[in-house]
């Protein structure tokens, strides 16, 4: 009896053991799940932290992006806004700088007070003038005499300075027309007409009666060669040195 007993009692020690060492097994894999669980949260909440972080990073690479697409394309428009001005002024600025002519011809007095003086009108479009002389008898006006011409004239626009670089090239006189608005005094009606270039060389001569009206071709042409450097919206007067000499009756 003492021996199953002394059985019994090491079998109910080793049972407690084993319980102990089950539970302490148990208490060992509770601690290992519950920090398994605990690494596991971990590892989701540095992944969702990850994911969270890279959805940022992803929006602000869009938005840095699409700032860099606008800043591009507002560049681009305002240069391309900017170049087109520059275009556009270039093209127009030979247009806003104008040559006005003008001949040497002083007014004259005459006896009875009137004040002979020549009348100039210019077209800077197509470059055309005419040239308007006052026939006088020394009594009264009787007439007018119209030279028309047209000037030579190229332009060109330096990019740097926006400056226009015009050349005179030659002047051109067309014809004349001449009117009659008096009867003159003179003995003689019949007007000669002298026309020297910018060399003072006679380019042409004419004679007409006063008390008529009529037109007469010139078609001449004389060199002038002058360069002007002007800024947009000049306008320069430019003496061509071309004269006029006439008298009724013969000279």
């Amino acid at each position: 009896m003492a021996e199953i007993k002394q059985i019994e009692s090491e079998n109910e020690a080793i049972r407690k053991r084993n319980e102990q060492a089950g539970q302490a097994t148990n208490q060992t894999n509770q601690a290992a799940q519950a920090a398994y669980q605990e690494k596991l949260a971990e590892i989701e909440r540095i992944k969702a932290e990850n994911a969270a972080i890279h959805d940022r990073n992803a929006k602000a690479r869009q938005e840095a992006e699409r700032q860099n697409q606008q800043v591009l394309a507002d560049y681009e428009k305002q240069h391309g806004e900017a170049a087109q001005a520059l275009k556009d002024y270039l093209a127009k600025a030979p247009d806003n700088v104008t040559l006005d002519p003008i001949f040497s011809a002083e007014p004259a007095t005459a006896p009875n007070g009137d004040v002979i003086k020549d009348e100039f009108t210019y077209n800077s479009a197509d470059n055309t003038f005419v040239w308007t002389k006052q026939l006088h008898d020394w009594k009264k006006f009787v007439g007018k005499v119209n030279i028309h011409g047209k000037l030579l004239i190229t332009k060109t626009v330096d990019p740097t300075t926006g400056n226009v670089k015009s050349v005179l090239t030659s002047v051109t006189l067309t014809h004349l027309d001449h009117t009659n608005v008096a009867e003159p005094e003179a003995v003689v009606f019949e007007e000669n007409v002298w026309i020297y270039d910018n060399a003072n060389q006679e380019i042409f001569h004419t004679k007409f009666d006063v008390r008529q009206a009529g037109k007469i071709d010139i078609h001449k042409t004389y060199t002038v060669n002058k360069t002007f450097d002007l800024a947009a919206g000049t306008k320069r007067r430019v003496l061509l040195i071309s004269q006029y000499q006439g008298c009724l009756g013969d000279r």
